[in-house]
């Protein structure tokens, strides 16, 4: 129980894991160490060892998860998107819950233009963890590649819900409203100052696009009730901002 602990502890010294395997190459305790080293390896980009580690583990135990995952990134660091999906469906049939599956998953399927699958993967991922607002966005970001406007705005209303004070959320909201000319709708974000990030209201992201869109700039902050509010603040939030 001990060794399964610590397999999952960054900040335990590689030596021991180094120990761990050479005492136990083939075992069950030499596997977790090794996948714990070519976790170590990959986050300090040694990723020629990561592979040899992965490797290690792929060659006693194939299905093994944590291996096929280190393995998919690799294979995602050498643009080699379809052997990645393949390697990241494999681990699925071990964690099928795993979000970083789901997320590599999607970065696999984006990065082979393969939009419907990528959605697919973080539609699960946000099922997953309704509350991770990255996972929310990227969906957001593929639906409307996709040209799917209203699922786009379900997903940023169910999220706002969820998670009322996120300031990025409601941003790409009042973005895509004021694209499509909801004005009202904007007004009636903006008209909901929030305690986010220095002081600053989610009224600023509605401002940014409205701003765009008028030359009457006194008559925009009399309707927001924001006297005072500079011209630096009026910066327009675009959706693709977002991409990692």
């Amino acid at each position: 129980m001990f060794l399964l602990l610590i397999g999952t502890d960054p900040d335990v010294s590689q030596k021991v894991f180094e120990d761990i395997r050479s005492l136990d190459p083939e075992g069950k305790q030499g596997i977790i160490a090794a996948n714990a080293l070519a976790r170590i390896a990959f986050r300090t980009k040694d990723y020629e060892a990561a592979r040899e580690l992965a490797a290690s583990v792929l060659a006693v135990e194939p299905g093994n998860a944590e291996a096929l995952i280190i393995h998919a990134r690799l294979l995602l660091r050498d643009r080699a998107w379809s052997n990645a999906i393949v390697a990241l469906r494999s681990a699925l049939n071990r964690q099928p819950d795993s979000r970083i599956i789901y997320a590599l998953l999607a970065e696999a399927h984006r990065n082979s233009n393969d939009w419907r699958l990528a959605r697919t993967a973080l539609e699960r991922l946000v099922s997953l963890a309704p509350t991770d607002e990255p996972a929310r966005l990227e969906l957001v970001r593929v639906l409307l590649i996709l040209g799917e406007q209203e699922a786009a705005e379900s997903q940023l209303r169910e999220f706002s819900e969820l998670v009322p004070n996120s300031l990025s959320t409601l941003k790409v909201l009042a973005d895509m409203l004021s694209r499509q000319g909801r004005s009202e709708e904007v007004k009636s974000i903006a008209n909901k100052p929030l305690s986010l990030d220095n002081g600053k209201s989610v009224a600023h992201a509605a401002l940014g696009r409205l701003y765009l869109q008028t030359t009457n700039m006194m008559t925009l902050l009399r309707i927001f009730r924001l006297p005072g509010l500079s011209n630096h603040h009026l910066k327009p939030i675009s959706v693709a901002s977002l991409t990692p």
